[in-house]
């Protein structure tokens, strides 16, 4: 914990924790073993995802609304990283984060660039990469300003690099970059 500053974050690390603990209670679905050699193996594993998806959407979402909507108000660069720390220590809930991007309009799409930031490369920097891209790509056919978001969101991203691939800072200055 932050010394005397992390009153001002308890809400947003409860959130946190109590969404990982929800998340955590619907993980047998998602651990439950599937027959790799079954012809309907695949679709048994997108059912598997769908039910724990549709138990925990309002969840998932609950929680990335307020993280969205508070962390970029966060000033102090120590209690982000105690925010990006937190998050890195869920299980589910920092595969989750994302799940249900949108990035058609402005506020969409600056609210799924604060969710990637908070996940912070997530589990696989490449899976992270492809989500960061896609999610570019249908802001510009919406004809949204994504330098001009970026820009504005870039300070928030994590200078460490997780996987030796780069950072996050690294990887939406990149998009920057090769916006202009």
């Amino acid at each position: 914990m932050l010394p005397g500053q992390h009153e001002l974050y308890q809400g947003l690390i409860d959130r946190i924790q109590q969404t990982e603990a929800r998340l955590n209670q619907d993980a047998p679905i998602l651990d439950e073993k599937i027959d790799m050699n079954s012809p309907d193996w695949e679709q048994t594993a997108k059912r598997k995802m769908e039910i724990f998806g549709e138990r925990n959407k309002p969840h998932i979402l609950s929680c990335a609304n307020l993280l969205a909507k508070e962390f970029p108000f966060i000033e102090n660069k120590q209690a982000r990283d105690y925010i990006l720390q937190a998050i890195r220590q869920t299980t589910i809930l920092k595969n989750y984060l994302t799940i249900y991007a949108d990035c058609s309009t402005e506020l969409n799409f600056s609210n799924t660039i604060i969710l990637h930031i908070l996940t912070d490369l997530g589990v696989d920097s490449r899976d992270w990469i492809l989500a960061l891209k896609d999610c570019t790509k249908e802001a510009v056919q919406n004809n949204i300003d994504v330098k001009k978001i970026l820009s504005s969101l870039v300070f928030l991203a994590n200078d460490a690099d997780h996987h030796g691939m780069g950072s996050a800072k690294d990887f939406i200055n990149d998009i920057i970059l090769a916006s202009e």
